[in-house]
């Protein structure tokens, strides 16, 4: 999420402290479609370029290996949907809503390759809301009447007494330097049916603040 966030509004790698600015927003993330979970096969050096000779892969602590090609299984969600709620100093969140709408540079799911097949930007995105309290107003569409879950899963931030472990919490994402610090988390469980607004209560979260 910080990644996009960056991306979005052209913050450097090494800008550690506007990185360190969006890391310290308060976030909840509402998990809509949990999504499959697939494989990339995937390769890298072992080759030549046209009248450049053979390239060599470089290994961790810089030497160069032989011209056999590295293989490597990546891992990724397909056909997930996640809703994230930031809160924070109210001119951060705005200029960062106005920065998803216009981009700096390309928004990406980890790879280039990996698009968002939604819009990341929603016209109306901003709230007077806590984050928890914006999720509750935005509405759940279910793809038809057999995908309506029981259950939809929150996922909150936590004391670390409370739930897991995540080491996600940009420091620098410099190359050579790439740090992060961890967060805890846990899951919270609710009934859309009962949880999400109606569309009469969804009308009293439309102010911009």
């Amino acid at each position: 999420v910080i990644g996009l966030l960056c991306a979005a509004a052209g913050i450097a790698r090494d800008d550690m402290g506007r990185i360190s600015e969006l890391a310290a927003l308060d976030m909840v993330v509402r998990v809509d479609r949990e999504g499959r979970l697939e494989k990339d096969y995937q390769t890298a050096g072992g080759g030549s370029w046209p009248g450049l000779g053979k390239y060599h892969v470089i290994r961790a602590d810089g030497s160069r290996s032989g011209p056999g090609c590295v293989t490597s299984n990546r891992y990724y969600l397909s056909d997930a949907e996640f809703l994230v709620a930031l809160g924070g100093p109210a001119h951060l969140l705005k200029g960062l809503h106005n920065a998803l709408a216009d981009p700096v540079w390309p928004l990406y799911l980890g790879r280039k390759g990996y698009v968002a097949s939604k819009p990341i930007w929603l016209r109306d995105g901003l709230v007077g809301k806590d984050p928890m309290s914006a999720l509750r107003c935005y509405p759940w569409e279910p793809r038809s009447e057999r995908s309506v879950p029981s259950q939809i899963r929150l996922v909150v931030e936590c004391d670390p007494e409370e739930g897991q472990r995540r080491m996600d919490v940009p420091i620098c994402y410099e190359q050579g330097r790439r740090s992060f610090a961890p967060r805890y988390v846990k899951n919270l469980w609710f009934d859309p049916a009962k949880w999400l607004l109606s569309a009469e209560e969804v009308g009293e979260c439309t102010c911009q603040d």
